[in-house]
């Protein structure tokens, strides 16, 4: 009698857990990402230990198809793109920063902040998508190209000063790298495409 009442008590707990693991196994991609962000205090601008954690763990969970998700994902929200960028740029919760994967998201948010120029949240994100995009391609060696990031974002807050609230958050080393990348013509091209190329 003992022996079955604990099998019946064994099969109860495991059908109570098997929901739980099959609902975790089908959640969207990083669907308990954008649940914290929109449950936090700030936003995506809040608690960036938690997020960063969650993008993370989202990452090593999705695998293989954790790029093609993640493009998915941040479509055309220019604020996901700037964060998950950042993200990525950055060593953090046991993961390693993947350069390529982050620039390639940073070159398609600056083009969609290009496109919204009228639209000021728009504006203000294109300020720290150039730097970040800057710094990542001094980091990368590619100086032409962090140059050219340099120089636009160097003229949209000479040109609008209040944009400079918007610059984002650098470390020491960051805004030393920033500040030894070569200077560059002024210029309204927005490079796209492959890194050190533009159309």
């Amino acid at each position: 009698m003992f022996v079955l009442r604990l099998l019946s008590v064994s099969t109860c707990l495991w059908c109570t857990l098997l929901p739980v693991t099959i609902w975790a196994e089908d959640t969207a991609p990083f669907h308990l990402l954008s649940q914290a962000a929109a449950r936090q205090w700030g936003g995506w601008s809040g608690s960036r230990s938690t997020l960063s954690r969650l993008f993370q763990e989202e990452r090593r969970r999705l695998g293989g198809q954790f790029e093609e998700e993640l493009l998915e994902y941040v479509g055309t929200n220019i604020v996901k793109h700037y964060w998950c960028a950042s993200y990525l740029m950055d060593a953090t919760n046991d993961a390693e920063p993947d350069p390529k994967l982050a620039l390639l998201i940073l070159q398609q948010g600056i083009s969609i902040g290009a496109a919204r120029k009228e639209d000021q949240i728009a504006r203000r994100y294109l300020v720290a998508l150039y730097v970040k995009a800057a710094i990542l391609c001094a980091r990368m060696g590619l100086l032409y190209q962090a140059g050219t990031w340099k120089a636009s974002v160097t003229g949209m807050v000479e040109k609008e000063p209040d944009l400079r609230g918007w610059w984002p958050a650098c470390s020491s080393v960051d805004r030393k790298v920033f500040d030894e990348i070569p200077p560059m013509p002024r210029t309204d091209r927005v490079p796209t495409g492959e890194a050190g190329e533009e159309q």
